[in-house]
């Protein structure tokens, strides 16, 4: 009985360390545009988006980064978040992504021919739990766990998470090009991002700049 019982109690701890940490794809957002049309990405299932087929967005080669919008919809996943700590995480992405784009030399400031604009939403956050993340590293199924999450690119337990939408339009005439939305988080084996609450949400926002950055340098080199 003991010896059942103890699996039983194994099986659940491994249960909730492998669910807090598993990654998937964004929700749909109700009051983000074209977010029930979005499929996963080719490139990244994690990533979901959406084109316009009668516009190339190969013609696009610099974008004007807009200040980022906070998602109010009923669907939003604010909880525990307050409006100053997603005010900073706003800034935070805002600077990030100009700087993803300014060092490819992806940045513009006027709108005109081959010029988008990206319509930055930060759609929700998680927090870290630092004490809860760091038992999860150090006990041994935790670990073990985690080194395998780590491996295959995925968060770790208890771990903060980032979700990111934006849609590109054009600059001159307004007209959707393509739209996204991302839930990123940092490696699971990342154990810089589990030293406060914010570390991994703000290292999932790097992830996110710098994959709008190498995705658009891929664009335009001729990809689509």
């Amino acid at each position: 009985m003991k010896s059942k019982a103890f699996a039983a109690f194994f099986l659940g701890i491994l249960a909730v360390i492998w669910l807090a940490g598993c990654s998937s794809a964004p929700k749909n957002y109700s009051e983000i545009p074209k977010s029930t049309e979005m499929k996963p990405s080719e490139f990244n299932p994690q990533v979901l988006t959406y084109r316009n087929p009668d516009i190339d967005i190969r013609l696009y080669r610099k974008v004007i980064v807009m200040p980022v919008e906070i998602y109010h919809g009923q669907d939003a996943d604010w909880e525990g978040v307050s409006q100053e700590e997603q005010q900073e995480l706003a800034s935070y992405l805002y600077t990030d992504v100009t700087k993803a784009l300014q060092e490819k030399d992806l940045l513009a400031t006027q709108p005109g021919p081959g010029v988008a604009r990206l319509n930055l939403i930060l759609a929700g956050a998680e927090k870290t739990r630092p004490v809860a993340s760091t038992v999860s590293h150090a006990l041994p199924i935790g670990l073990a766990l985690n080194l395998g999450k780590g491996a295959m690119g995925k968060s770790g337990s208890f771990m903060g998470t980032a979700t990111v939408g934006g849609d590109f339009t054009d600059s001159t005439t307004g007209a959707l090009v393509a739209s996204f939305l991302a839930k990123e988080a940092p490696n699971a084996m990342d154990l810089k991002a589990m030293v406060s609450e914010w570390d991994a949400s703000k290292k999932a926002l790097d992830k996110v700049a710098q994959q709008i950055a190498d995705r658009l340098e891929k664009i335009r080199l001729g990809e689509k």
